[in-house]
């Protein structure tokens, strides 16, 4: 799926507050995969063009927004995971993986990928490293 083009045209006119405003209410509806997904991928292309329009702290208020309306938005933890990650709040992105990963139906290729990133960046052990290894060769 790639960003829609809403996003896009925001985007390409810096519409800072726009951007803001279509993403929060975007992250607001959590009635089906396909609206779950097209934030996520919304998000992914906002988070590709920083510092350009927002920053990493303005992306992470997006997700509490979203967060605040639907607190089981796996979407939204996932995306804040991976915004903690880039702040190199390594703890917290791994605490929240850990979290969600087991509730998780799509997306655990993803998820396992960012574990193993985030287990290297906290100096974990090479077991626990490749025990996450031989679950992702696992999901094929």
């Amino acid at each position: 799926m790639a960003a829609s083009p809403q996003i896009i045209n925001r985007l390409a006119c810096q519409d800072k507050d726009g951007i803001i405003q279509y993403l929060t209410a975007a992250g607001q509806v959590q009635d089906n995969a396909a609206a779950q997904n097209q934030w996520f991928d919304d998000m992914n292309r906002v988070r590709q063009t920083l510092p350009m329009v927002l920053n990493l702290d303005e992306l992470l208020a997006i997700c509490e927004a979203v967060l605040t309306a639907y607190p089981k938005a796996n979407n939204a933890l996932f995306q804040r995971a991976i915004i903690l990650n880039d702040k190199g709040e390594y703890q917290d992105a791994l605490t929240i993986i850990n979290q969600i990963y087991p509730l998780m139906t799509g997306g655990k290729k993803p998820a396992l990928f960012l574990k193993v990133q985030l287990l290297k960046c906290l100096g974990a052990p090479v077991s626990e490293i490749n025990d996450v290894l031989t679950e992702l060769e696992g999901l094929g």
